[in-house]
């Protein structure tokens, strides 16, 4: 009797883990676009609106991190898909250029909850 209800409390924290780690997938990458939204919006008295795009993928490393493929003309936005290594945690690779030398790329980590998404840490390939 006492296993049964060892094993039970266990199997119900599994459930809580993965209910979590699913909410999170599914409800998260939404969370994150707003995020880059808010972040890296127009600026008051631009040239031209910044060209925003999602689900880009990344290749290289270091000085050579970018989008594949870069869009054409600055400014852009590029941010790769959020992905969800542990409950309330998403990570995302990002990559912007504003105007001339006003760039960067790397990654941002987050920590999820239902009201809103915290940039916790982040890692830095390049900076202009």
């Amino acid at each position: 009797m006492r296993r049964r209800k060892w094993l039970r409390r266990v199997g119900l924290g599994v459930d809580a883990y993965l209910a979590l780690w699913a909410l999170t997938g599914a409800f998260g990458p939404a969370a994150v676009s707003r995020w880059f939204a808010a972040e890296l919006r127009d600026r008051p008295g631009a040239s031209a609106p910044i060209d925003r795009r999602e689900g880009v993928r990344f290749i290289g490393a270091g000085l050579d991190f970018r989008p594949d493929p870069a869009p054409e003309r600055s400014p852009w936005c590029c941010v790769g898909r959020p992905a969800s290594p542990a409950p309330l945690v998403l990570w995302a690779d990002y990559a912007y250029v504003r105007d001339g030398l006003d760039g960067g790329a790397g990654r941002v980590y987050f920590l999820w909850t239902p009201w809103r998404v915290y940039a916790i840490a982040g890692d830095r390939h390049w900076s202009a």
